[in-house]
């Protein structure tokens, strides 16, 4: 996280500015006008979120039905009989198990997980090398 500055005329806070003339990220005293150079870093802001491994997985599941963005396939039936729809959704996983609470798996392998899209219940996983 970027510390914060101070004017070294008056003490007061610096704020970020954008200079469009040389297109670069300068910080600015609102009180005296004077502004410093360029932070060492551009970032402006960082929020780092930490999860266990269960957790991500968990996250994944929850919105992969939903997701767009993932593959999907009507060649699975849903193992569910009073279901019986045949769209699913599919994605791999390369270091836990989410049927399983943490199970590690072993390098150069992957689980291929595919889900029902009507009822999000696992339709089949499979290992892959």
């Amino acid at each position: 996280m970027q510390a914060m500055t101070f004017c070294k005329e008056c003490n007061f806070m610096l704020h970020p500015r954008e200079n469009k003339e040389e297109e670069r990220l300068e910080y600015v005293c609102l009180n005296c006008g004077q502004y410093s150079e360029t932070p060492d870093t551009s970032c402006v802001f960082r929020r780092v979120l930490q999860h266990s491994e269960q957790e991500r997985t968990q996250i994944l599941q929850e919105g992969a039905v939903a997701d767009p963005t993932l593959p999907r396939t009507r060649s699975v039936r849903c193992p569910k009989p009073e279901c019986g729809h045949r769209e699913a959704v599919f994605f791999r996983v390369g270091a836990v198990d989410p049927l399983e609470a943490v199970s590690p798996i072993p390098s150069g392998r992957l689980l291929i997980f595919k889900f029902a899209a009507s009822c999000e219940r696992v339709a089949q996983y499979a290992r892959k090398t």
